[in-house]
């Protein structure tokens, strides 16, 4: 199977209910990882890089990490900045990716009690840099015989 490429960039944020539409840097966003600092992503399964994106490309240019795959599963984590997530509405990341198909992707939010988390399933199309918002309200619950929910997020998983 050809190697998978996925380019997230910048900032994972989190967005505040109260405004419609807003980027980093405004009032009431979470940014939950900037890439400009040296964050550490644990990974199973998949290779991860630091990449400089060219200005421009994204809302906020700067720094993102490259992904990279076989196409069997694979995931990367860190602890999350922001412990409760109840007050936002969404999460939002840029991506790019390079494949021959669309890339399976999930997120879940992890309590840290047990197996209890939040799930969201997306895909992605392979193309250039765009804005992916995964409205909160579209998660569900990623059961494991725990009961997840977003007041004591403790970690974030991407697979």
């Amino acid at each position: 199977m050809p190697a998978i490429r996925l380019i997230w960039i910048a900032s994972l944020l989190l967005l505040p209910l109260s405004a419609p539409s807003v980027t980093a840097g405004e009032s009431g966003v979470a940014v939950l990882c900037d890439f400009e600092t040296s964050d550490a992503w644990a990974s199973s399964g998949i290779a991860v890089a630091g990449i400089t994106v060219p200005s421009g490309a994204t809302a906020s240019g700067g720094r993102g990490i490259q992904l990279t795959g076989s196409g069997e599963e694979g995931s990367i984590s860190r602890p999350s900045s922001v412990e409760d997530w109840r007050s936002y509405r969404a999460l939002s990341l840029y991506a790019a990716v390079e494949s021959a198909g669309k890339v399976a992707m999930r997120i879940r939010a992890l309590s840290g009690r047990g197996e209890a988390s939040m799930l969201k399933r997306f895909a992605l199309e392979p193309g250039p840099w765009r804005e992916v918002v995964l409205p909160l309200a579209d998660w569900r619950e990623d059961l494991l015989d725990q009961i997840g929910d977003f007041s004591h997020v403790e970690t974030i998983v991407v697979q």
